[in-house]
């Protein structure tokens, strides 16, 4: 048997949509996902183009790394919301030469579905989490998190034609939610070898004299955004407790200022608690990452 060792004509070259509501330069997990994956899909030959929410200063179309993005104007309050909206046509024009239309949870979904279904292309949906009856246990008043949970629901009875899965935990969501086995599959986040290319305890050392924490202090680290879902709050309450088992600790806490609400409820918070060993630290550059966490001897992850 004759076996083709070309890869250019082993596998046909799409041209992918992605509609989501955040991308680079916005700052978050979500985006640096969908951006390592439109980048590396386009190493390999394909043609990926994304429609997102267009930010202030950032331009309406540009390309970056080989992917093209197109930014929709959206109001500066509740802008993913209205990214549910107003990326219809937009993701309309952009979907007429793909091959397939990719979007995630939650507010790219609806339109993303809705035009593959239209003009009869295959839909994949990447699902961070499925929180069903966990939305009334949020920190929500009612209403809020009943809509929250019907949004949800009717996401998932969307009959998308595959669903990226980035846990387990995730897949089994979904098969208990009755997706169809068949059409789910797992796709962990990727880490990045050239980020964490190599310890630097030179660097670690610096950090910590940056700070002022002395080098036998216990530092616990939360990075990130202070996000609804994130539970910051209980790490927060948290403190004292670790304190009472481990007297010289200190949180740090690098904190984005988005949500601005959630992040004043969680600089409040630490105020109301008095906690003197905690230390909040705005964003830093991702490559600095590494160094922070190098430098303390426990990182705590948001699930």
């Amino acid at each position: 048997m004759k076996v083709n060792h070309n890869p250019e004509k082993q596998f046909k070259k799409l041209t992918i949509c992605f509609v989501v509501e955040y991308y680079y330069p916005h700052v978050g997990g979500g985006e640096l996902l969908f951006q390592k994956l439109a980048e590396g899909l386009v190493k390999e030959g394909h043609r990926c183009s994304v429609i997102t929410c267009r930010l202030p200063g950032a331009e309406r179309f540009d390309t970056v790394n080989g992917v093209d993005i197109y930014r929709v104007w959206v109001p500066r309050w509740a802008d993913r919301y209205w990214f549910t909206v107003l990326s219809f046509f937009p993701a309309w024009r952009i979907a007429k030469q793909a091959d397939i239309i990719h979007t995630m949870s939650y507010n790219g979904a609806f339109s993303a579905w809705l035009i593959a279904r239209l003009q009869k292309k295959p839909a994949v949906i990447t699902i961070c989490e499925v929180l069903g009856k966990k939305w009334m246990r949020l920190n929500f008043n009612f209403l809020i998190g009943f809509l929250c949970k019907v949004i949800e629901d009717t996401m998932l009875c969307l009959p998308y034609d595959g669903y990226s899965c980035i846990s387990k935990c995730t897949l089994n969501c979904l098969t208990d939610w009755g997706i169809d086995s068949k059409k789910l599959f797992l796709a962990y986040p990727g880490v990045s070898s050239q980020l964490f290319k190599q310890k630097s305890d030179r660097m670690a050392v610096a950090v910590r004299e940056t700070l002022g924490i002395q080098k036998d202090t216990f530092l616990y680290l939360y990075y990130g955004r202070p996000g609804i879902m994130k539970g910051l709050e209980y790490l927060i309450r948290a403190v004292p407790l670790i304190k009472k088992k481990i007297f010289d600790s200190k949180l740090l806490l690098i904190l984005s200022k988005k949500p601005a609400f959630k992040y004043k409820e969680m600089t409040n918070l630490i105020r109301t608690l008095r906690l003197n060993n905690v230390m909040v630290k705005n964003s830093i550059p991702r490559e600095l990452l590494p160094q922070y966490i190098q430098a303390s001897d426990c990182v705590v992850v948001p699930s």
